[in-house]
This record gives C-alpha cells, sequence and structure tokens, in this order.
C-alpha cells in the first residue's frame, strides 16, 4: 500500500503524489502498541515484561518478530536498489581484482557478486 494523497483538514490542503510506504504500515495494531511500549521503556526488557506480564523469552520473541516486519528485506523499494547496487558491471568497467574489492568495501556490490567477478577474473 503506497500513500498517494495527503489532506490537512485544519487548512484543507492536499497534496497528490507518489509517497514512500511507512514502515509501520506492516504492523498490525497489537505491534504498535507493543513499538510504543518498548520506547516508553526505553528499550528496557525488565521494564517490558513487567508492563506486558510476560516472561524475557516472549519479549524477546515478539522484539524478533517486530523487527522482521520492519525489516528493509521485505520491502520492495529495499528490494529493487539492492537489485541496482548489484548489477553486473559493464564492459567498460575495470574488473581487477583491486576494483572490485572497492565497490564491495562500499556497498556497491554484495559478498557474492564480488566473489562471482573475482572468480571470473582467476578463470581468465
Amino acid at each position: 500500500m503506497t500513500p498517494k494523497i495527503m489532506h490537512c483538514a485544519p487548512c484543507d490542503l492536499e497534496v497528490k503524489a507518489h509517497f514512500a510506504p511507512l514502515e509501520s504500515l506492516h504492523l498490525d495494531s497489537e505491534d504498535l502498541h507493543f513499538v510504543r511500549l518498548f520506547i516508553h521503556c526505553e528499550g528496557r526488557i525488565r521494564d517490558l515484561e513487567k508492563a506486558l506480564g510476560v516472561s524475557y523469552p516472549t519479549v524477546k520473541a515478539k522484539i524478533s518478530a517486530v523487527k522482521k516486519k520492519l525489516s528493509p528485506d521485505e520491502s520492495p523499494q529495499f528490494q529493487e536498489s539492492e537489485k541496482k547496487k548489484q548489477r553486473e558491471p559493464q564492459p567498460s568497467e575495470s574488473n581487477d581484482a583491486m576494483s572490485i574489492l572497492t565497490k564491495l568495501k562500499e556497498g556497491e556490490i554484495d559478498y557474492q557478486a564480488a566473489l562471482k567477478q573475482l572468480k571470473s577474473i582467476q578463470s581468465n
């Protein structure tokens, strides 16, 4: 779901555009309540245990579940940007080992793409 219209009720201003979806759209009301409580408790699991009346493992499991829902890996926009980062180099780009390692260090390519490129250099 991507918001396309933002409306301000007090001034009746309406803006139409393609807005980036909010991470919180992936959370149901129970998860949002947990996140608010987590912030209120300043991330102290002991306080969350008391507030929710649950055990430490239950709090940790809930944190992991919410983290997974907010994970950028689930976001289509993140996946698209990662595809661009992991693209194959153009013929004009240098494929020597140092430039590949530099691209890896700067996050332009991931480990698998760097390994593939380094192996292709080695086989030539």
